[in-house]
């Protein structure tokens, strides 16, 4: 093969779709030392449609050549869009590209971003051009070569995929600088920026004293549109990107030395965004932009209504039209085209931040990407690895708040019930995210240490622990999601004072403390004051035991939240149309208790801080946890999947009650952690 030129006529852009171009597809030279990369270089163009040439350079790390890195999706990276109909209709396609006078077929977004490279360094190509020379100053003008993992590295050499991966790290750091690649253009983008930059005039105080102001006077007293304005789509849109929700992310934001976002040929500096993200949080209008966004999306639906402190229903979890909504999206957790990538993707962050102890067992065997394994035996690689460099369980408070996954390529025995499936998403908060165990309040074991096993024991499928047991399930919430008003029936199985505290506690005291885990957000144990916010959330009915205020607001808005069925009229929105391919994992259906309103619901700001106790509430407890008591009445948060037989432990070296189900012959299966009122701190 002397030349390319008769391929190049059919390489504009489009996919290949002969199969019998092997001969030309490129052929990588084994890289010649352990420390060595490959770099692009993309060559001028020819014209529109033309395809695009690339050149690779084989450097050694060690002697520090200058290269930038690109951060991006290997899928699409675009998420929410305007029309059903665009977001349908979008192909994640193959496309040709010549390097070394050869074939690559890369993806869409890659291919968009080589192009938008490509012109780049054209507009920047006279130095002295006023619009290069100000891109200069700033550090924005466009690497020369880069590193780019698709091209970059033998996709189909597992050997050299590996040792590439374990310099991931060194890689990132050894950058001029990082460019994150969100993709294209499109009609959010440039009204997006226009709140991100209008932000940086933002102080982090004003945003911090806007937490106790109503979303209007917040967003009036912080200069930006009202909350409500359809401008907040776009910011929800570009901040829901693909990008986002990468795997690689922390490790490329961590160790890059300079950061440079590109949206299309727009770019600007990282700071930017960061300062947006900043604002956003601090003054908990992301919250609220999340909210008012989510109520546009196609086919969210809500447990159950959300209800203001006066008792107005907000939402409805009537399910409305497409032609009612104005978002659409493919929205999932955090994404990476391997799974085996969600350990892979932070070893390098865990060897710098996390030094190791004199609590190490000598039995730990390193932990290096090896793709020569499948996701299961790496999963289980992993977990050793966590076990074995302390004398602690709390990994096994990772097992259960998980939601389903449709793309995860394990089955459910090919794991242990110990190890986690890191392929699933997070559906809400987990017990280990929250302060009271970040911080040591809970102590269920009371510091005594797990008995690490022998060298005969370790890396394989069961794991040996040592623990007391509590007691035994003999109640559960049954529901496919989570059932306030359930909770209740179940909690109403409990003695008139709580048998398990020093305080004389209610079944409603003990139950509303239980429902958040003991814990508002200020205060462990949660304050008195929290009994008030968890009041409005649900109706219950706890027969005729001593009721306490919880008790008596719960039944109050037990009378007052029945609905009939409402009316095809809805409450007034934003105009401006926008659509979402997959509902999000965290938007569950209620079966049980789903009420629909007499009146188009009164939508107004969810910012009084008993709503977002109930936002919290839900965040921690909505899909994943189900209210149960034991047959010596404790009453506990446990996993959905638990039942009653199920029995309750304290496990040595855990900081809170594990729930398993017995096997025979010694053997459990671990279902998942829990809250336990009473036994949290090693009582």
């Amino acid at each position: 093969m002397n030349s390319l030129d008769s391929e190049s006529a059919s390489l504009t852009g489009h996919p290949i779709q002969d199969t019998d171009l092997d001969e030309f597809k490129c052929v990588y030279k084994p890289l010649p030392t352990a420390s060595s990369i490959r770099l692009l270089h993309i060559q001028s163009g020819v014209g529109d449609g033309a395809v695009i040439r690339l050149s690779t350079r084989t450097v050694d790390l060690d002697d520090k050549p200058q290269y930038g890195a690109l951060s991006y999706t290997w899928g699409r990276p675009i998420s929410v869009f305007q029309t059903k109909e665009e977001r349908d209709n979008l192909e994640d396609q193959q496309l040709p590209v010549i390097c070394d006078g050869r074939i690559v077929n890369i993806g869409q977004n890659l291919h968009d971003f080589l192009g938008a490279w490509q012109r780049m360094l054209q507009a920047t190509s006279d130095g002295n051009d006023e619009r290069t020379v100000s891109a200069r100053k700033v550090g924005l003008l466009p690497p020369t070569e880069l590193w780019i993992d698709a091209i970059c590295i033998d996709q189909r050499d597992i050997d050299e995929k590996s040792t590439q991966v374990s310099m991931m790290g060194r890689i990132y750091s050894q950058t001029q600088k990082v460019i994150i690649w969100l993709g294209p253009e499109d009609n959010f983008t440039r009204p997006a920026l226009q709140i991100i930059f209008k932000m940086q005039e933002i102080e982090q105080l004003q945003a911090r004293a806007c937490r106790l102001m109503t979303d209007e006077d917040g967003c009036k007293a912080l200069g930006l549109p009202p909350i409500t304005s359809s401008i907040w789509w776009s910011v929800f849109a570009f901040l829901h990107r693909s990008w986002f929700r990468r795997v690689w992310v922390m490790q490329e934001l961590a160790f890059a030395p300079q950061i440079q976002m590109q949206c299309g040929l727009l770019t600007f500096p990282w700071a930017a965004l960061s300062k947006a993200a900043g604002v956003l949080y601090e003054s908990r209008l992301g919250d609220s932009m999340d909210m008012w966004a989510w109520m546009e999306l196609d086919g969210p639906k809500f447990n159950e209504p959300l209800f203001l402190e006066d008792l107005t229903p907000i939402l409805t979890t009537e399910e409305r039209p497409d032609s009612d909504r104005n978002l659409f999206s493919t929205l999932k957790g955090r994404a990476s085209s391997d799974p085996r990538d969600k350990i892979y993707a932070v070893l390098d962050i865990a060897k710098r931040d996390v030094h190791d102890t004199d609590l190490v067992s000598p039995y730990r065997r390193p932990l290096v990407p090896n793709y020569h394994l499948d996701t299961a035996e790496v999963y289980v690689e992993a977990a050793w690895y966590i076990l074995l460099s302390g004398n602690d369980l709390e990994l096994l408070s990772r097992k259960n708040l998980c939601s389903k996954n449709e793309e995860s390529g394990l089955k459910p025995p090919s794991l242990p019930s110990w190890v986690p499936d890191w392929t699933l998403t997070l559906n809400e908060t987990s017990m280990w995210a929250l302060k009271p165990f970040k911080e040591g309040n809970w102590s269920a074991s009371r510091h005594v240490f797990w008995v690490l096993p022998e060298k005969s024991s370790v890396y394989r499928q069961f794991l040996t622990v040592q623990g007391a047991l509590v007691d035994v399930v003999a109640e559960v919430v049954e529901s496919e999601s989570f059932s306030l008003s359930k909770s209740g029936v179940v909690a109403a199985g409990l003695p008139a004072v709580y048998p398990w505290a020093s305080e004389n506690l209610t079944p409603g005291d003990v139950l509303w403390r239980t429902l958040i885990a003991n814990y508002d957000e200020d205060n462990y144990p949660a304050s008195d004051e929290a009994e008030e916010n968890c009041a409005v959330l649900s109706k219950l009915n706890l027969g005729n035991q001593a009721l306490s205020q919880f008790d008596i607001m719960m039944k109050q808005l037990a009378k007052s939240a029945e609905f009939p069925q409402s009316g095809p009229d809805e409450a007034n929105r934003a105009d401006s149309k926008v659509e979402v391919e997959e509902k999000d994992d965290h938007q569950d259906t209620n079966t049980d208790e789903d009420q629909a309103l007499t009146q188009p619901p009164k939508i107004r700001s969810p910012h009084s801080f008993s709503e977002r106790e109930f936002d919290r509430l839900r965040s921690i407890f909505s899909s994943s946890r189900r209210i149960f008591r034991t047959r010596e009445n404790y009453l506990g948060n446990g996993p959905r999947s638990m039942r009653p037989g199920d029995q309750v432990w304290i496990l040595a070296g855990t900081k809170v009650p594990s729930v398993l189900r017995p096997q025979g012959n010694g053997k459990y299966v671990l279902v998942g952690d829990s809250y336990a009122h009473g036994i949290m701190h090693g009582e």
